[in-house]
This record gives C-alpha cells, structure tokens and sequence, in this order.
C-alpha cells in the first residue's frame, strides 16, 4: 500500500511536543522533497492561525509574541537536548576522572607495599650473612621510578659495562673464540656483554651492593658465604676463585684478591668469558663431564641444547638457569645490536 501522505489539515497536537531527550532533528524531520513541502504548509497554516487568533482577541501588533515555525521548535528543542546531553556527559565525564584517580592511587598502594616487603627481604639475605652494618650500603643515584626504587643501574645499565673489554675476553679464551660468528650454531659476539647487562639490569640495593660494598674491604671473602654473588656479573664467589685456578694463565693478573678484581667493570668480562670457556671445555674436550658448580638437571639441558647447536641458549642456561633467562638475554643482545654497542 502507498505511503499515506500527511494533509495540512492533519496537524499534529501542538500539545504532544517532544521530550528534550527525545526531541528529533530537524534533518531526521523534513528528509524526503514531499515530506519537505507538507511541513512548510503546516508552518504558514500555523503562523496564520496564531495571527488570526490575536487579531480576534484584540491583541495589539506590538504586544503580540514571536510567533515561531514548526521548524524553529524542532531547532530549540534539539539545542535543549543536546545541553541536557552535554551536561549528563561532563557529569559521567567527572565520576570516570574520580573513579581512575580511585584505581591509580590504588595500585599505587600496592606496589608500594610489594616495594617494602621486597625491601625487608633483600636486607634478611644480605644480613643473614655478612651483618646488618655492612648490608645497609645504598648505591646512589636512586632510581626514582616506582618499582624500580631497590634497582640503582635499571634504566642506565650501559655505565657499568666495559664493551671493549667485553670483546678481549671473547678473544682471549680460544674456548669461545673458535666458535663466535653471526651463525645460528655459533656464540654471539654479544653475548658476554649481554649476560652482564641483564645482571646490571636487576642489580638489588642491599642485598647486591651491600655485598660489594663488604668484599671491597673483605678480599677474601670474611664471614660471607661463598655461595653470594657479586660483581657486575653477578658471579658466585667460589666460582670466581676456582675459575682463577682453572685458568691460570687467562686471569693470572687476578690471581692476587680476585673477589676484589671481579668487582671492577673492566674485570667483569672475562670472569664471564672464563666461565663460558670452562662449560665449553667440559663439554668437548672432557666429553660432558659436570662442572661441580652446575646443577645436574641444567647440565643435561645444557648439553642438550649444545648438541643442537644452540650454543647460545647453551651457555645462557648454564650460567643461569632461572624460568625466562633465555628470553631475557636474548632482548639484551638486540638491545645492544640496536644501539651499535657491539
């Protein structure tokens, strides 16, 4: 059936006005040519009849009221509408500022108390070995980046790295320098630099630089166990020592105080490289046999790895075999590529 036409006569209640959050548009209105033409029709019968009713009622011109069109409602109520509108948002707008401020401060909290917990276990660990005086050396500068506030190298690791002496070690231990190259079978050049950026990365107030901070003025090690890491490597004391002694040649100028040599930045390198070599030389030379300071479980893994080919992922995991370390090192090495480091 046709659509049925409105007739001028059909004029719509002037009393059914729509609600402001209802009110339509004047667009939504008048689309359509002959829609358009029926409207302009009720508009000049409106004003006329409102003109006939004051002439009727003796209303003089200058006192009668503006007399608006049909349009001219539709354009005041989409204006009210839309103030109403705007209003209501700025409103939500608020609570949504109110309620973000809410979770942030929250959250803040949170880490803050992670922060501090965090903070009474590291000074346990380091106290628990070498005492509460000599755990409490706080590096400066602070990081002043909230989670990161027990981390005085994060954001800046690169200062504590010496990448010339980086690529020496590598040179120096014909262990790994037989096979470092850009292959996938092969050690990456930037790997020794790596291994340290990553442990300069999460170096510990307290716990790690209270430690260096006691064998700084205890060479040998005082009442520290052994079994504490140190350094930029971050490398077991009683490693430190037997590598001196499996190596005599390569760290023979750290054979004098070589807990106190490993805490210098130029040093750090080739106790690393010295390391690696040592898993190598297990490896090839005496044919898988275990290096007492490598776990049972991660050397089989090692091995494995090694046999594949994946000398890398071999000599991370021996180094540190903690869930995520293979990832992490690798960031760092593309890190260090990026930069034009190596």
């Amino acid at each position: 059936m046709p659509d049925e036409k409105i007739k001028p006569t059909d004029k719509p209640s002037e009393s059914a006005h729509p609600t402001p959050a209802e009110a339509p548009t004047k667009d939504a209105v008048i689309s359509g040519q002959s829609n358009q033409k029926n409207w302009q029709q009720m508009d000049e019968q409106h004003k006329k009849t409102l003109e006939e009713s004051h002439t009727a009622i003796g209303v003089p011109h200058d006192k009668r009221p503006k007399v608006k069109s049909k349009l001219e409602i539709v354009d005041d109520q989409t204006t009210q509408a839309s103030n109403n509108n705007n209003n209501s948002s700025n409103s939500k707008n608020s609570n949504n500022v109110i309620d973000n401020i809410g979770k942030s401060l929250d959250a803040a909290g949170k880490q803050i108390n992670a922060v501090g917990e965090e903070i009474v276990k590291d000074i346990k660990l380091a106290g628990d070995s070498i005492g509460m005086v000599e755990c409490l050396a706080v590096e400066m500068p602070v990081s002043t980046e909230l989670g990161h506030l027990l981390r005085p190298h994060y954001g800046r690791e690169d200062q504590f790295i010496s990448y010339p002496d980086c690529r020496s070690a590598a040179i120096e231990f014909r262990q790994v320098s037989q096979y470092v190259g850009h292959a996938d079978n092969q050690i990456d050049p930037t790997l020794i630099a790596a291994v340290i950026r990553l442990e300069q990365k999460w170096l510990v107030q307290m716990k790690d630089t209270g430690l260096d901070n006691y064998i700084k003025d205890h060479p040998d090690g005082g009442v520290a166990g052994k079994n504490h890491s140190i350094g930029p490597a971050q490398m077991r004391m009683s490693t430190i020592e037997q590598l001196v002694k499996d190596y005599p040649y390569e760290l023979s100028r750290f054979s004098h105080d070589p807990l106190k040599h490993a805490l210098d930045v130029k040093n750090a390198p080739y106790f690393v490289a010295a390391y690696f070599a040592c898993i190598i030389d297990h490896i090839v030379d005496k044919h898988h046999q275990r290096p007492d300071f490598v776990p049972a479980p991660t050397w089989n893994k090692v091995c494995r790895l090694w046999e594949k080919g994946e000398r890398n992922n071999a000599l991370i995991c021996a180094y540190n075999d903690n869930p995520g370390q293979l990832g992490m090192v690798t960031e760092q090495m593309k890190i260090i590529k990026d930069k034009g480091l190596h």
